[in-house]
C-alpha cells in the first residue's frame, strides 16, 4: 500500500527515505519527531529536514537507528538502498519481500499545512510571501549650540624694541695681597700705632 503523498515546502529530494522512515516510525508507534530524535540522539532539526526532503540519511544515522530500535537486517538494508538512490546512485529496486512495507504515517509525525498555504497552492499563488523589512526610523541629530567666539588681542605690528646692552666693567687697578705668619703682623703703610698715653686718655673719656 503506497504511503500518502505529503506536500513539503522546499523539497528537493526523492521521497524514498522519507516514506520508509515514516512507515517505520508509525509501526513502532513513535508519537512525534522530537521523541524519535531523542532516542536516536539527533537534533530535531535534522529529523525535520529528512522528513521535509531537504536532507538525506547518512550510513552513520542508519546505524544509530538500528542500535536504538533493534532494526532487522532487512530494514537496515532497505534504508541504505533508499539513501543510495536519493544520493544519485542508479540502483535497481530491491525485491518486494526485501523492502520495508509502507503504511500511511500518523498525523502527529508531520505538521499539517496551514489553511492559507493550502488555499494559495490551490489558487496557483506562491505559498511563501517575501516579508517586508521595516525601515528603521531615521534619527535627526540635534544641531549643536554654536560656541562663543574667543576674542584675540591684536598684537602691535612693527619691530620689537632692541634690548639695552651693558658693557662689562673691567678694573684696571691691581690689588696686591701679602700673607704673613701668625704673630708677625706688618703694619699697613701710613698707619702709626697710638702711644700708651693716648690709650690711657681714651679710657678716661669712656669712664666719664
Amino acid at each position: 500500500m503506497p504511503v500518502t503523498t505529503i506536500a513539503t515546502r522546499g523539497a528537493t529530494m526523492k521521497p524514498l527515505v522519507r516514506d520508509a522512515l515514516l512507515s517505520f516510525m508509525t509501526a513502532r508507534k513513535i508519537g512525534s519527531q522530537s521523541e524519535f530524535a531523542k532516542a536516536v540522539k539527533l537534533s530535531t532539526g535534522y529529523v525535520c529536514d529528512v522528513l521535509a526532503l531537504r536532507r538525506n540519511l547518512s550510513p552513520e544515522m542508519i546505524e544509530r537507528m538500528a542500535k536504538a530500535y533493534g532494526m532487522t537486517r532487512k530494514q537496515v538494508a532497505d534504508l541504505h538502498h533508499r539513501a543510495a538512490q536519493v544520493a544519485g546512485w542508479k540502483l535497481p529496486p530491491l525485491p518486494a519481500d526485501q523492502q520495508v512495507p509502507l503504511v500511511t504515517p500518523a498525523d502527529t509525525l508531520m505538521r499539517p499545512r496551514r489553511a492559507y498555504a493550502v488555499a494559495a497552492k490551490a489558487a496557483g499563488r506562491p505559498t511563501r510571501v517575501a516579508r517586508k523589512i521595516k525601515a528603521k526610523p531615521t534619527v535627526v541629530a540635534k544641531a549643536a549650540a554654536p560656541k562663543a567666539a574667543k576674542t584675540k588681542t591684536a598684537k602691535p605690528k612693527g619691530k620689537k624694541p632692541a634690548k639695552e646692552k651693558h658693557a662689562a666693567v673691567v678694573q684696571d687697578e691691581t690689588i696686591s695681597v701679602h700673607a704673613s705668619k701668625a704673630g708677625h703682623t706688618t703694619p699697613a703703610a701710613g698707619f702709626v700705632p697710638p702711644t700708651p698715653e693716648e690709650l690711657a686718655r681714651d679710657a678716661e673719656r669712656d669712664l666719664l
